[in-house]
C-alpha cells in the first residue's frame, strides 16, 4: 500500500513533467525521448524524496515504475492529440 501512496503523490508531478517534456529533451524530440526524459525525472525525484525519508529507493522505484510508465502514457494521451 505504501508504494501506491507514493505513486499517487507523484501523479501531479508526472502530469507537469509531461506538459514540460519539450524542454526536458535535447536533440530529437520524439515521443520515446520525451517519455524517457519524464521517466528519468520522476525516478530522480523519487530517489531524492525516498532517500531523505526512508531509503530503499531502488526497491520503491522497481515497484512503482510500471504505474509511473502507465501514468505518463495516459497523461500524454490527454495532453497531446498526437501522443
Amino acid at each position: 500500500m505504501k508504494y501506491f501512496s507514493i505513486f499517487l503523490q507523484l501523479v501531479p508531478y508526472i502530469i507537469e513533467l509531461c506538459k514540460n517534456a519539450e524542454s526536458l529533451v535535447e536533440g530529437e524530440k520524439t515521443g520515446e525521448t520525451k517519455k524517457a526524459a519524464v521517466m528519468s525525472a520522476v525516478e530522480t525525484l523519487l530517489s531524492g524524496v525516498v532517500a531523505v525519508s526512508t531509503g530503499g529507493q531502488a526497491e520503491t522505484w522497481a515497484k512503482i515504475k510500471p504505474l509511473v510508465s502507465l501514468a505518463v502514457d495516459i497523461a500524454c494521451k490527454f495532453l497531446f492529440k498526437s501522443a
